[in-house]
């Protein structure tokens, strides 16, 4: 029972979630501040190469993981600053790679919307301008 009242509570929540990046048509209203984090973890033992399945028996299996610390914030309903911050962790299981982890490459993305326009099905058409850079803070390889 708690398994469907926890998939309901996510679920429903998740509908009305909107997010804001770079690349999508949403906005930071004026003054409002998002913050948040990101996981990901992957583990893979074979890769491809163009067509042919490898297996890679020196290096065992590969794992990565990440959390990324995210910022959003409008300086006006048409001008968000956007702020992003890895943490990366890799390893292999085998071989003589060794792992490796820590913080990347900061990025700051602005992002400006210029023009809106209504349609008369009630649909919007919007135009934005986004500028992206991105330093390393920490050495890696």
């Amino acid at each position: 029972m708690k398994r469907y009242l926890l998939f309901y509570a996510v679920w429903f929540s998740a509908t009305a979630i909107q997010a804001q990046t770079a690349t999508d048509g949403l906005m930071m209203p004026k003054n409002n501040f998002c913050t948040g984090f990101i996981g990901m973890h992957d583990k893979w033992t074979s890769y491809w190469e163009g067509t042919l399945k490898r297996e890679n028996g020196n290096i065992g299996s590969i794992s990565n993981s990440s959390i990324t610390w995210l910022g959003n914030y409008g300086i006006s309903d048409k001008l968000n600053v956007i702020a992003l911050l890895p943490f990366v962790s890799t390893k292999a299981s085998a071989g003589t790679l060794h792992g490796m982890h820590g913080l990347q490459d900061v990025s700051l993305t602005v992002k400006y919307s210029f023009w809106k326009v209504y349609l008369a099905d009630s649909s919007r058409l919007k135009a934005f301008a986004v500028g992206s850079a991105s330093t390393p803070v920490s050495k890696y390889t």
